[in-house]
């Protein structure tokens, strides 16, 4: 690729992804769930109404995964445009955590 290719990628201005992460069926928010750019390796943590933004993401095809303790994850492939915004809303299904059993002895 040539050098003023280059330069005209890196001068295209990024998008923000942002949106909300629901519990399926409900629509409750979900606080503290992780939502993941994989591919550049960059996240956020929702707020307390689930809510979050990942800023200055390049223009083009991002896995995005979304995470929480008692959902399964959820991933979706998104297309981000130089400049603009991309709304994401994710639903995550409950899942049930299993724990390893906990021994109580008393005397």
């Amino acid at each position: 690729m040539s050098l003023a290719a280059l330069l005209w990628f890196a001068l295209l201005p990024a998008a923000d992804i942002h949106g909300t992460v629901r519990a399926e069926g409900s629509a409750v928010p979900i606080p503290r769930a992780t939502v993941q750019v994989v591919e550049l390796k960059r996240s956020a943590t929702t707020d307390e109404r689930g809510y979050f933004v990942i800023p200055g993401v390049d223009a083009g095809r991002w896995t995005v995964r979304a995470i929480a303790l008692g959902f399964r994850p959820h991933t979706v492939v998104v297309q981000a445009s130089g400049g603009g915004s991309v709304r994401l809303d994710i639903d995550l299904k409950p899942e049930a955590v299993r724990l390893d059993p906990v021994e109580v002895r008393a005397r």
